[in-house]
């Protein structure tokens, strides 16, 4: 009996910490009431988003790991947010009145995660270089332009979001990231393809669309990690490598808006786990007979080119839940799409088929959602 008590007393008690530290403050005043308490602090909601600075007692959260001052109008951090020594998350996106990163930033080397989205004060930038534990940085939409020399300290990098960045080119320095997963550079100014790229063989996640690119290089094919490949919007690209075809753990590619694209290099016999596929506005009329190896294929786009009927080859695909080949010159009805079970969406709006066909289509399809 004293030791289902005692195991009673030892479960109430592991609960209310765990309810403890998954509670988040919202107001400053509340959490500064019992401070050694306080493990999420949330300040850009309500009132709180109006607070123009930390006081010093914010050095007494000695349990706080996550700091979201996302949208405050905070314009520096006070030096005792040093004894902040579990700290793992400060968000400091939107802080627009910021105008410089302070020193006590460098000081919080327990982060692991860092934000600072839609604002980059363009003060002491270098600072960042301190958090050399830091496993996430997110600067999306920040124009940053010039990466700092001191980001070469930060060789535990995980995830590293930089899109829209206005950055025209990476310091090599880039190619230690070993440990990178996920590396968003989409939205800037590249002109050629970042070569330490290939050389960052743990990423599972890379996007470069909308840049400058006019050719990618045989060498991503290293990239064998890869789960998520995004290159669109990149106009002047004429051809693909065919070293793509090593990339058989991929389950989400994007080709879309490859407007300059002279062919379609046959690329899919080996690319069987891909779910998703865009090739939309990518200049083709033909899809080869390879693409019959994408059998857990679920969602394909193929809008905006110039296929004249629904390729043969997708009547295998016998997972396709989602086709949408809207904006092409189809005429032909496409009967055979009967044979596809799993069809939920169908988009052939601006296509060349008569109304009287579409109506058919309907009653083929009874469980499909067909837009025209």
């Amino acid at each position: 009996m004293k030791n289902l008590i005692l195991l009673s007393v030892s479960v109430l008690f592991s609960f209310g910490a765990f309810a403890q530290e998954s509670h988040t403050y919202t107001s400053l005043e509340s959490a500064l009431v019992n401070p050694d308490k306080v493990f999420k602090l949330n300040l850009s909601t309500g009132k709180s988003k109006n607070i123009t600075e930390l006081p010093e007692e914010i050095g007494n959260m000695k349990n706080l790991r996550i700091l979201v001052l996302k949208g405050t109008a905070i314009t520096t951090l006070p030096e005792s947010m040093s004894k902040l020594k579990n700290l793992e998350l400060l968000d400091l996106s939107k802080c627009y009145n910021m105008k410089s990163y302070p020193e006590v930033l460098g000081k919080l080397t327990s982060l692991k995660k860092f934000w600072s989205k839609n604002h980059m004060p363009e003060g002491n930038r270098a600072v960042l270089g301190n958090l050399v534990n830091l496993e996430e940085l997110d600067l999306n939409s920040t124009k940053l332009g010039e990466i700092p020399d001191s980001f070469r300290n930060l060789t535990k990098m995980k995830t590293l979001r930089l899109y829209r960045g206005g950055i025209a080119e990476f310091p090599s320095f880039f190619a230690n990231m070993k440990d990178l997963e996920l590396l968003n550079l989409s939205s800037n100014k590249l002109t050629a393809y970042p070569e330490f790229i290939s050389s960052l063989t743990n990423l599972h996640s890379l996007y470069l669309r909308n840049n400058e690119l006019s050719e990618i290089p045989e060498s991503i094919g290293n990239l064998t990690n890869l789960r998520v490949l995004s290159l669109s919007e990149n106009e002047k690209i004429t051809s693909l490598p065919v070293s793509l075809k090593n990339l058989i753990h991929l389950e989400e590619l994007s080709l879309a808006y490859l407007t300059s694209l002279e062919s379609l290099t046959d690329i899919w016999a080996n690319l069987t786990n891909l779910g998703e596929v865009d090739l939309s506005e990518s200049n083709i009329s033909s899809l080869p007979e390879s693409f019959a190896s994408l059998t857990n294929l679920y969602a394909l786009y193929l809008d905006t080119n110039s296929f004249k009927a629904i390729p043969d080859v997708i009547f295998n695909l016998k997972n396709l839940e989602e086709l949408s080949i809207s904006e092409n010159p189809i005429a032909i009805f496409p009967e055979q799409l009967a044979k596809l079970p799993k069809l939920e969406d169908l988009d052939l709006s601006d296509t060349e088929l008569t109304d009287e066909q579409l109506e058919k289509l309907e009653e083929l399809l009874p469980d499909c959602d067909v837009s025209y």
